[in-house]
């Protein structure tokens, strides 16, 4: 009778030798990977197109250049004034004010300023436009209704919906990553502060609190943080603060006006999260009692992580810094 064979797994015994190549190799890969992965990165940036507005003589048109500063083209060309564009998730269109018909009004275009369509026929102002995740929506600011307030509509200018109805401002809609809430500045509580509703406009609740002027909402992409802009000891600063409205914290601190924050993508929360030190005494925050969250205490702070990230994650927050005079002064 023929015998079965017993196969077993035994171990292999590496000599020093052997494991340091293998190690050396395994790092070699690492590092010839990242190159790569940064080439490629650079390569997708070159291709990339920035969409801004430029006034010349009290005249305010789109313009896109390269991602590089080069090659700003004019895609309105017209004697009336367009200004606050914003792309669509996929980049194809780009929806913004005009009062080419007579008052400032919501329009789309695609992406090279052809095909203009106008979205919204109201003789009051709307403006403020911005895109949900998905395109599908623009949510934007009205007051047709009497005051400035919320509303959303279906990317095609159908289906108006109004978001908010309180007899104070609302304003700078700004949609979570995920499309299910929307961020938003309102004075309704007799200042100016950040506040977060369901997409609907349900469950509407209040994220920073005081005397202060808080605006400029923007997500994080992890949809649990939105950095801000606080008008601080004459000053203007940006906080950031978590969606559940726990302790907001300064980011920067100088002499200088800065605003207009935005997020890189890629960015590690939880990387930022186990580094800081949440110092909100030193850093002249307000607290609202809540359970607190750990984030960097100082724009230095936050710069130091940023670069830690950066190497170790690839990702991270920019903050964008904006002087007096309007030169814009990179932290990073």
């Amino acid at each position: 009778m023929e015998k079965k064979r017993n196969f077993m797994l035994r171990p292999i015994i590496l000599g020093t030798r052997t494991r340091f190549f293998i190690l050396a190799l395994l790092l070699l890969t690492q590092v010839f990977l990242g190159i790569a992965l940064a080439a490629d990165a650079d390569e997708n940036i070159i291709d990339e197109k920035i969409v801004f507005e430029r006034v010349v003589e009290d005249n305010g048109d789109i313009y896109v250049m390269n991602a590089d500063g080069s090659s700003a083209v004019n895609i309105t060309k017209n004697g009336s004034y367009d200004a606050e564009p914003t792309c669509s998730p996929d980049g194809s269109h780009i929806a913004f004010v005009s009062n080419r018909d007579g008052n400032d009004e919501i329009y789309v275009m695609k992406a090279d300023g052809s095909e203009v369509t106008r979205l919204t026929n109201n003789p009051s102002t709307d403006s403020n436009p911005t895109w949900s995740p998905d395109g599908s929506h623009i949510a934007f600011v009205s007051n047709r209704d009497g005051n400035d307030e919320i509303y959303v509509m279906k990317a095609d200018g159908s289906e108006v919906t109004r978001l908010t109805n309180n007899p104070k401002y609302d304003w700078e809609p700004a949609w979570s990553p995920a499309g299910d809430k929307i961020a938003f500045v309102s004075y309704r509580d007799g200042a100016y502060s950040i506040y977060l509703m369901n997409a609907d406009g349900s469950d509407v609740l209040r994220l920073t609190n005081g005397a202060y002027r808080d605006t400029n909402p923007a997500w994080d992409f992890q949809g649990r943080y939105l950095s801000f802009v606080r008008e601080w000891d004459d000053n203007e600063e940006i906080f950031m603060v978590s969606v559940d409205g726990s302790d907001p914290v300064r980011l920067t601190n100088n002499k200088d006006l800065d605003w207009a924050p935005a997020w890189k993508p890629g960015n590690s929360m939880q990387q930022l999260n186990k580094s800081s030190s949440n110092n909100n005494n030193q850093a002249g925050t307000s607290t609202s009692g809540g359970s607190g969250s750990s984030m960097p205490s100082t724009g230095i702070e936050a710069i130091e992580l940023f670069l830690a990230c950066l190497g170790i994650l690839g990702g991270g927050v920019i903050l964008a810094r904006k002087s007096i005079g309007g030169v814009i002064d990179k932290l990073l």
